[in-house]
């Protein structure tokens, strides 16, 4: 039976006018979908810690703003991180190529227990604190446990709390908890507060000397330029003290508000301690100790420095290594310098 011309016609063309839709489809890439992909965000939104009450707290900036289940990029660290945010749950995950190994980390607080393990190329740390009372398994207070590389149990610490095990055993927080409080950037947790510790070790200037370069910079504080204002109000706060002296004494009625706003700025920011304090505090060894834990290699050198005048026995402790590993020789030179605290009489 011969097909008719016009019949044949018509399929044809429908063939035609699809075939172009078909074939982008099998052509189209395997794209990811827009929610599997890695979103950029700083390590305050993926995780940080905080110490309340003398607990540790795991939290994060994106807490309560979104749900979140998915692989991100954290700004500053590297490897592969996963983050998990629901309603009473956070779950933060990284894992990163090291010169001789993997290293990872992972952070959960979930109905106020804060569970944290750390596997590097030294030990194995688990940590676990309960922030409400009794945990999940009827255990109240902190625990952490630290593994060598073969599995053997070198260190097995219990509290009341993150501050207590701290001030018990601060040799084994600093040295195996510590790289993940400063990789969070946990604030006032350890070492002495750098600005501080800066006005007190660092040499003053004569007043003479320093007063014509402060009213040099006061000047560039009502630069047009806001590079120029920027770089005159970092070169006071770095003069610390010396700068300070100076610009409390200024008549402020001859300054324009520009200036005004920056010097009140730079007196909140740089007077963190009267005079008196900050000699008080170059004489006194649980500060200069607590210096050697600052991240400025600079900061620790004039802390040793400091200890050293004052006839401090330094046990080998080098001020231009990570201070972390070396918490346990810092620790045993607070306790020949600093008396313990004096304990109550039991009822």
């Amino acid at each position: 039976m011969a097909i008719k011309p016009h019949v044949a016609f018509w399929p044809l063309l429908l063939l035609l006018i699809i075939a172009p839709t078909l074939c982008a489809q099998v052509e189209e890439p395997d794209t990811q979908a827009p929610e599997d992909k890695a979103i950029k965000i700083k390590m305050p939104q993926a995780c940080f810690l905080s110490v309340i009450d003398g607990k540790l707290v795991a939290d994060s900036k994106l807490k309560g703003a979104r749900l979140v289940d998915q692989t991100v990029e954290v700004e500053g660290l590297g490897g592969s991180s996963m983050l998990t945010l629901k309603p009473e749950f956070l779950r933060f995950e990284n894992t990163h190529a090291v010169s001789d190994g993997i290293e990872t980390l992972r952070i959960e607080n979930r109905n106020d227990v804060v569970r944290i393990e750390r596997s590097g190329r030294e030990a194995t740390v688990y940590y676990r604190e309960s922030s409400g009372g009794f945990g999940a398994f009827g255990n109240d207070g902190v625990r952490m446990s630290v593994y060598g590389q073969d599995g053997t149990m070198l260190h097995s610490l219990t509290a009341n709390d993150f501050q207590s095990l701290k001030r018990e055993h601060r040799a084994e927080v600093y040295q195996y908890l510590g790289p993940i409080l400063r990789l969070l950037r946990t604030d006032g947790v350890i070492g002495a507060d750098p600005r501080k510790a800066r006005q007190v070790l660092m040499a003053r200037g004569q007043s003479r000397e320093v007063e014509p370069q402060v009213k040099k910079l006061v000047m560039q504080l009502d630069a047009d330029s806001f590079k120029d204002r920027e770089n005159a109000l970092r070169k006071l706060q770095d003069m610390g003290p010396d700068a300070l002296a100076i610009v409390e004494k200024l008549n402020r009625k001859l300054l324009s508000p520009q200036q005004q706003t920056e010097i009140e700025a730079l007196i909140s920011d740089i007077k963190l301690a009267s005079l008196e304090e900050l000699d008080r505090l170059r004489k006194d060894p649980d500060f200069l100790v607590e210096c050697l834990y600052c991240e400025d290699s600079a900061i620790r050198t004039a802390a040793l420095n400091r200890l050293s005048s004052l006839h401090a026995p330094l046990n080998g402790i080098d001020p231009r290594s990570d201070p972390l590993p070396q918490a346990a020789a810092i620790e045993e030179l607070r306790s020949k310098l600093v008396a313990p605290p004096a304990t109550r009489p039991a009822n």
